[in-house]
């Protein structure tokens, strides 16, 4: 039984090797930032050039962040939400 559970600790350690790849931890640069036109009106530019602060998350290639957002689209100065989302590069 104490061979078994061994092998088995063993066998598992090796799922754990270098041979991952290796996902950086932090802001990274290279994420999509949002763009604004004159189109916009003006209680919502904030929300169309907030600065996104991209970093790795799941697989090296896509990028995760959190943004923000009116609760009410038609009332932006009222309740925020914070939104998370995804870029695949």
């Amino acid at each position: 039984m104490i061979a078994a559970i061994s092998s088995l600790a063993l066998a598992l350690s090796a799922c754990t090797g270098s041979s991952l790849p290796s996902i950086p931890l932090g802001p990274v640069e290279g994420g999509p930032q949002p763009s604004a036109d004159s189109a916009i009106p003006a209680d919502l530019q904030p929300f169309y050039t907030q600065a996104v602060q991209w970093s790795t998350c799941a697989e090296p290639d896509i990028l995760c962040a959190d943004i923000e957002v009116p609760a009410d689209w038609s009332n932006p100065s009222g309740e925020r939400l914070k939104v998370a989302i995804a870029y695949r590069k």
